[in-house]
């Protein structure tokens, strides 16, 4: 494809996956001029492009990447915005998955006019491109392997995700040791029965806190799994803190990021809690794990997953609310076969 043009939201995976499927060699990222859910999104994505492309050249990213400011709330003048893209420099296609209703419906009627192709995401069902001919509206399937996006650093999708404050460290970035790739899934196994941290099963790269952690050996065990189970890369303890606009001008970090990695096209929060049960657990459980929520909803969007590995079991209660919140769990003491197991579904 050489041109696509897209509404563009807070949600920046849609438009990732979109790239993936269609692979054009222009894109022009339609924005309204909110900074947290148009502009602010459009710049950063237009940046993470182009950086992707002179850095690390994926062959899914674009040639070229531009911005088009278009009304959120004035139909005719999106009309009158649109045209701006020229006669002569139409898209290929319209993107529509993200921007408001009222924009939607808008591109949804220009596209029409000139029998253009548009292409919408459907969270449960996946991509359908829709056409217009005599007889109405027609969609078609386009199914789409999402994982070439695994490859990319969990950081590097954070930070053009985060609509609210910033990265304040990247942390450390993991990938397997050449010791590592020559080892068995049964020997990991075993080190961790042994209560091994399995570092020289990792290459690491970039710092995370100097002074050990309680937590330390199990983060480390975790990421050693996920590594050999086939996760690309794995990001530790990533630090956001408040943004530098911010009104109270914080400076103090407010959340730290245990593990991160792709898969399947999505980004995973893994919340590792490495200490027995007791009262003081359960009666903050709750509000940890819906801290995982909401956390990773702003790192990795509405379809970003989480996996807790606790010493403690979730009670009753815990489970349920895991369970609607789709958080799955992982024994602290069965790491393989719990993290394959979701992997593999």
């Amino acid at each position: 494809m050489k041109t696509l043009a897209t509404l563009v939201s807070q949600q920046i995976w849609p438009q990732l996956h979109a790239l993936a499927l269609l692979r054009p060699e222009h894109l022009v990222l339609l924005h309204s001029s909110d900074p947290k859910h148009g502009i602010g999104p459009a710049r950063r994505l237009q940046s993470a492009l182009q950086r992707w492309r002179e850095e690390l050249e994926f062959e899914w990213v674009p040639l070229s990447v531009e911005c088009l400011e278009i009304s959120d709330y004035d139909a005719a003048a999106i009309a009158g915005n649109l045209e701006k893209l020229g006669l002569e420099s139409l898209p290929d296609m319209l993107h529509v998955t993200g921007g408001n209703k009222l924009m939607g419906f808008a591109v949804f009627e220009w596209a029409q006019k000139r029998r253009l192709p548009l292409l919408y995401r459907e969270r449960e069902h996946g991509f359908l491109r829709l056409t217009f001919s005599e007889s109405g509206l027609q969609t078609k399937d386009l199914p789409f392997d999402p994982s070439v996006l695994d490859a990319l650093d969990p950081g590097e999708t954070v930070r053009c995700q985060l609509t609210e404050g910033e990265i304040e460290r990247p942390g450390e970035l993991i990938i397997l040791s050449e010791h590592g790739k020559l080892k068995g899934r049964k020997e990991l196994g075993k080190a961790i029965h042994a209560g091994r941290d399995c570092r020289e099963w990792l290459q690491i790269l970039g710092e995370a806190d100097e002074e050990s952690k309680t937590g330390d050996l199990l983060e480390i065990q975790c990421a050693a799994v996920l590594l050999k189970l086939g996760i690309p890369m794995v990001s530790r303890s990533l630090r956001l803190k408040a943004s530098e606009t911010d009104v109270q001008r914080n400076s103090e970090s407010f959340q730290e990021v245990d593990l991160l990695f792709h898969h399947q096209g999505r980004l995973w929060l893994v919340d590792c809690k490495d200490r027995a049960a007791g009262s003081q657990y359960r009666d903050t459980g709750y509000k940890a794990l819906m801290e995982d929520v909401s956390g990773a909803r702003a790192l990795g969007g509405l379809d970003a997953k989480i996996i807790c590995v606790h010493k403690a079991r979730f009670t009753i209660g815990q489970e349920l609310f895991a369970r609607d919140f789709g958080i799955q769990y992982v024994d602290r003491t069965d790491l393989v076969r719990g993290f394959e197991e979701i992997l593999r579904a």
